[in-house]
């Protein structure tokens, strides 16, 4: 996260441009506030929060073995990879992990709106705009 103040014109303030990258996903979004404070940060970062495509994104999930040697070694098998949404359906009780008011009906209806096949070439498109940019820059 990088935060950016633009200089405003003639004794206006100007803005303030966030700029967010997720590493591993290199999904990028940048918006703008008037202010630095908690009531203009926190609605900004929701919504940045919620158009990060995290649902359809695979992780590996290691398993954690112990040896004949009594050390803790951590396993990855290909069955081990699951997208987040996927993963947080075999947690017991994950309703006391939801925020008040979200619940798996809500997630399930965000998760459904793209295959995962359909948001990778989603995450592609707007990559491939991010270097084109970047290339005539």
């Amino acid at each position: 996260m990088d935060t950016i103040h633009q200089r405003g014109q003639e004794k206006q303030k100007g803005v303030y441009h966030i700029n967010t990258m997720n590493e591993i996903t290199q999904w990028e979004v940048i918006n703008a506030t008037e202010k630095i404070t908690e009531e203009h940060l926190l609605p900004l970062l929701e919504k940045i929060i919620a158009s990060y495509p995290y649902f359809h994104h695979p992780f590996v999930f290691t398993k954690e073995v112990i040896t004949r040697k009594g050390r803790v070694k951590k396993k990855c098998r290909y069955h081990y990879y699951q997208i987040i949404y996927e993963r947080l359906g075999n947690i017991l009780d994950v309703w006391k992990y939801l925020k008040d008011g979200i619940t798996l009906e809500m997630l399930d209806k965000i998760a459904q709106r793209y295959i995962d096949n359909k948001m990778a070439q989603k995450m592609l498109l707007v990559r491939d705009r991010l270097f084109a940019k970047i290339v005539a820059a």
